[in-house]
C-alpha cells in the first residue's frame, strides 16, 4: 500500500510539473516600441486598429511612436501585426492583433502616437475597434472617425467636415469649430 501511495504521490508531481512547463512554454511577454520620422508634409492621415488606442497631436517635429505591450499565455507567439507606409503625403499606420486561437490570464495594450509640426491636414480616418482616439490642436479638412470599444476625444482645432462615430463609448469635442458635424 505505501509503495502505491508514493507512487501516486510521484504520478500527480510530475503531472502538475509536466502541466506548468507546457503552460510556461506559451507565455508571452512582448514589450515594443516602434519610431518612425515622417516625411513632411503629411497631407492624409489613416490609422487602422483592432487594438491601439491613437493620439494625434501638434509638436515640434514630426514623429510616429507605436507601442506595444503583452504578457500573458496565448497559443501564438506572435500577437501584433504592424504596418507602416508613407506615400506623397499619406502616412498609413496599421496595428492588429493577430487571431490567437487561446489565450489566458492576457493583458494586451497598444499605443500609436502622431505628432505632427504642421497641424493642417486634408483628411485624417481613424478605425479602432478598443480603443481610445484624442485629437489634440490638429486641424482637418475632412475627419472620419469610427470606434466600437472606447472613446473619441478632440480638443481643440477646426474641420470643415467632422464624421464620428462610436457604439460602445463616449465623444467629447472641447473647442472644436466645424461647419459639418455629424456624431452617431
Amino acid at each position: 500500500d505505501q509503495k502505491l501511495i508514493v507512487v501516486l504521490v510521484i504520478s500527480i508531481l510530475l503531472a502538475g510539473l509536466s502541466v506548468v512547463l507546457v503552460l510556461h512554454s506559451f507565455f508571452v511577454s512582448e514589450n515594443r516600441t516602434y519610431c518612425f520620422s515622417p516625411v513632411c508634409p503629411v497631407h492624409k492621415v489613416i490609422i487602422c486598429s483592432s487594438i491601439a488606442n491613437v493620439i494625434i497631436s501638434k509638436g515640434p517635429t514630426p514623429r510616429l511612436v507605436i507601442h506595444l505591450t503583452a504578457k500573458g499565455i496565448f497559443s501564438s507567439p506572435k500577437i501584433f501585426s504592424v504596418s507602416y507606409k508613407e506615400s506623397n503625403g499619406d502616412l498609413v499606420v496599421k496595428v492588429n492583433q493577430c487571431p490567437l486561437t487561446f489565450s489566458f490570464d492576457s493583458y494586451i495594450c497598444s499605443y500609436i502616437c502622431l505628432t505632427l509640426p504642421r497641424p493642417l491636414l486634408e483628411s485624417i480616418s481613424i478605425s479602432t475597434v478598443n480603443g481610445n482616439v484624442n485629437i489634440e490642436n490638429v486641424s482637418s479638412t475632412q475627419v472620419k472617425i469610427c470606434d466600437v470599444n472606447g472613446n473619441i476625444k478632440l480638443i481643440g482645432g477646426g474641420f470643415a467636415s467632422l464624421t464620428l462615430s462610436d457604439n460602445n463609448g463616449n465623444v467629447k469635442l472641447i473647442n472644436v469649430n466645424s461647419t459639418n458635424i455629424c456624431i452617431s
